[in-house]
């Protein structure tokens, strides 16, 4: 009951970060991999959100043992170094410290984050909800520490062994950055790590999240 009530207060929290903003506009589309790319101003933040959308041809557990597999996000999350566990609170919430490459002679940022993953139990959909610590740790020399942020990924299985992802995020990097290198950022985050999600959930196939049920 605890963690359902700390989970709805994160959920909350995310929606309430993004009930203030603008129509999504799409960026990028794939018709091959069936990729959709929206991103949206936010009132009060320079940054846009970004929301990407797929589906996968896979099972429920094997799409959430994908996106829960922390040693292999830098395999497929777009630009991201490296990334370790912090802390594991339960088999659902986690807090990880991760490295992320900006660009050449821009410092790289890292970003301590809390997780929690919850499944629906009417409809099966399984959400990640995603928010930055940044005062968990303390920063390290010749990074930037993001300095907010909050997503999420919903994972919603359709019929004919489809899996439907979504992939939301708004944050605050801090520092400074070009303009024209964050529209770019927004973009190619979601586009390039559902696109790598395609080649890797094969993989996955076969596995089970023990909380998770089909």
């Amino acid at each position: 009951m605890l963690f359902k009530r700390a989970f709805v207060g994160v959920l909350l929290t995310v929606l309430a970060t993004t009930s203030f903003a603008a129509d999504w506009e799409l960026k990028k589309s794939d018709d091959e991999l069936g990729i959709k790319v929206y991103t949206r101003a936010v009132d009060g933040s320079p940054l846009r959100e970004f929301k990407g959308e797929t589906q996968l041809k896979s099972s429920l557990n094997a799409a959430v043992a994908l996106v829960r597999d922390t040693t292999n996000l830098p395999s497929w999350m777009h630009k991201m170094q490296s990334v370790k566990v912090l802390k594991k609170i339960s088999d659902q919430e986690t807090i990880t410290y991760s490295v992320t490459e900006v660009g050449p002679f821009m410092d790289d940022r890292d970003n301590v984050v809390h997780s929690t993953t919850e499944q629906d139990p009417t409809t099966k959909a399984v959400t990640l909800i995603m928010t930055a610590k940044p005062d968990y740790i303390p920063a390290e020399d010749g990074k930037v520490r993001v300095a907010a942020m909050n997503g999420f990924w919903k994972l919603t299985p359709k019929d004919g062994g489809m899996v439907e992802v979504v992939f939301q995020v708004h944050a605050d990097p801090a520092g400074s950055l070009p303009e024209g290198l964050i529209n770019t950022f927004v973009v190619e985050n979601p586009y390039n790590s559902l696109a790598n999600m395609h080649e890797q959930i094969g993989e996955y196939q076969g596995k089970a999240v023990a909380f998770i049920t089909e």
